[in-house]
């Protein structure tokens, strides 16, 4: 999380379109997610604008959002991923 808006970010990002064999994670099941919390929401508000760009990639391919309606997360919840170039990978939801 504390890489949102780098240069693996943004890679992730560009990927997200073309993703497959996504999973989601909620950052509430991460261990010491909860006293992070209030650093996360500084992180997410400064990042706000790569993690818009990261949704509108998101929400162009239909299996993302399968993996997210799945999870039972909303797009605006996703606030970062690590998608490889197989197009596997992880897309983080705050959920905290």
């Amino acid at each position: 999380i504390s890489g949102i808006g780098d240069a693996h970010f943004l890679r992730s990002a560009e990927r997200a379109d073309g993703a497959a064999g996504l999973r989601v994670v909620r950052l509430s099941t991460l261990a010491g997610a909860a006293q992070s919390a209030s650093r996360l929401h500084a992180a997410t508000a400064l990042k706000e604008r790569d993690i818009r760009y990261l949704q509108s990639n998101l929400v162009i391919n239909p299996l993302a959002m399968t993996a997210i309606r799945g999870a039972g997360v909303s797009l605006e919840q996703i606030v970062s991923a690590d998608i490889s170039g197989d197009g596997g990978g992880v897309l983080y939801a705050d959920d905290l």
